[in-house]
């Protein structure tokens, strides 16, 4: 199972970017407002009110694209960060669904810079540990066919051979719905 698309949980990626966006502006925002006041207030008795409101103009627009360029800053970085977790969520979410299933030799490759990893790799061990458990059960499974075969060619009343008959279909269907 591999990802071959960037955005793997689109919604996931996107409520996050529109996050550190929404972040980046207040705090400009808030910023600007701030300095803005700060300075004009200092430069009040200074400077004449056109140069005052030239000045102040500047200062919104630089505001403006330093708040534009840290935006999509902070973003390209975020869809970096957003899509290695992203990554991981697909791969753990892939993983649990297939083991739900019943199929406990499932694998999801993840990429160096995945965050989650670690836990990923843990699952996937997990499923494997399930899949011995099984495997070593399934032994134990045949060791009772066999003794119910033993059983079977010895002499037994009809309730005995009616019970034997019911424990020799319980014991056929332990473990069968896993996929080792």
């Amino acid at each position: 199972m591999s990802r071959q698309h960037f955005f793997i949980k689109p919604k996931v990626q996107l409520k996050y970017l529109l996050r550190i966006a929404g972040v980046v502006v207040i705090t400009s925002f808030v910023l600007y407002v701030f300095l803005r006041n700060e300075i004009n207030s200092g430069l009040a008795g200074v400077l004449d009110k056109p140069a005052l409101a030239d000045f102040s103009w500047a200062l919104t627009k630089t505001f403006v694209v330093v708040t534009l360029v840290m935006v999509l800053m902070f973003c390209l970085h975020m869809l970096f960060t957003v899509h290695s977790l992203a990554g991981a969520i697909y791969a753990l979410e892939r993983i649990i669904k297939s083991v739900a299933e019943g199929n406990l030799k499932t694998t999801m490759q993840t990429r160096k810079g995945d965050e989650l990893k670690d836990t990923v790799v843990q699952l996937q061990n997990m499923a494997g540990k399930l899949s011995n458990l099984v495997y070593d059960d399934r032994l134990k499974v045949q060791e009772a066919k066999q003794l119910c075969e033993q059983l079977k060619k010895t002499p037994l009343d009809s309730a005995a051979a009616e019970k034997l008959k019911e424990l020799e279909s319980k014991i056929a269907q332990i473990t069968m719905q896993f996929k080792i």
